[in-house]
């Protein structure tokens, strides 16, 4: 029997310190900026899967005050403004587009399903890796366990990430810290691992690293809040007689903090008139 739809909305902010290079031929190009906005989560549990839809708007500040305590908003209006903030780096990691994500109910290897009648006849019918640079947002992790735990109880996560032309297995190791409220706060950390694909003849290779600490809602298994770090690097090799390559195409690193925030929203539209959101970064990393 599934439950009703859970909307949650989120504020997000985060410090970004990114580099790119494409080939071993050209520049290095680097990046650092704070930037914030929201994450609106729609969640449809059901009896054995979760569903759940994610979507992330980076916004201007001055978009941000323009909002707070208006009238309705139209996410179409919300995405444009997420793309124009976004126009401005130089680096771009954010996703452009919603993102569907299912799992089973204890959120082992979440995956982005196939809508069978969108998918063209030449793609694969098969469920897509996460983008790796998201995996901050609420619900990607933690994995759950079968029963409850104690504070100290110790068990691991994986998810697929894909970076490019690289799909990756991303393993993380999860700590119960304590309950709050009956509430779990647990700390994700990647385990040490460098996982490799194959991208025609070149090899990718993602270092990833990070630890973030979340207070998981028992009513939802939705987090509350969640605040930490996560960084990775991604190398391209070829070696062949003609030419030895080996290059960091894209490097980051995320320190974030997401928190519920009172913003009611639906498929079509926000409505900030009651939201007061908090969007100092120095006050929320210091938590």
């Amino acid at each position: 029997m599934e439950t009703a739809n859970v909307p949650i909305a989120f504020v997000l902010l985060q410090r970004l310190s990114l580099l790119k290079q494409e080939t071993h031929n050209t520049p290095q190009i680097t990046d650092s900026c704070s930037l914030a906005g929201l994450i609106l989560v729609d969640s449809q549990p059901g009896a054995t899967t979760w569903l759940r839809k994610v979507e992330e708007f980076i916004l201007a500040p001055e978009q941000i005050r323009a909002m707070a305590g208006g009238g309705p908003v139209e996410r179409e209006q919300l995405r444009l403004m997420h793309v124009q903030t976004l126009a401005k780096r130089t680096i771009r990691v954010h996703e452009d587009d919603p993102i569907a994500i299912t799992s089973d109910r204890l959120n082992r290897k979440p995956v982005i399903p196939v809508v069978a009648d969108m998918v063209p006849y030449n793609v694969p019918n098969e469920p897509r890796a996460l983008p790796a640079f998201s995996i901050y947002w609420p619900t990607v992790t933690p994995a759950f366990p079968e029963e409850r735990r104690q504070p100290g109880a110790n068990w691991k996560g994986s998810v697929s990430v894909a970076c490019g032309a690289g799909v990756f297995p991303l393993s993380y190791s999860v700590l119960l810290k304590e309950y709050v409220a009956n509430d779990p706060v647990v700390q994700m950390t990647i385990d040490q691992q460098q996982p490799s694909a194959k991208a025609g003849k070149i090899t990718l290779q993602l270092k990833p690293a990070g630890s973030w600490s979340a207070c998981i809602s028992h009513a939802d298994s939705v987090c509350r809040w969640a605040k930490g770090q996560y960084s990775a690097s991604v190398r391209a090799t070829l070696k062949n007689s003609d030419d030895d390559i080996d290059v960091e195409v894209l490097r980051w690193r995320n320190e974030f903090s997401v928190e519920r925030t009172v913003l009611p929203f639906d498929e079509k539209k926000i409505y900030p008139a009651i939201w007061k959101p908090e969007m100092n970064p120095e006050t929320a990393f210091a938590r």
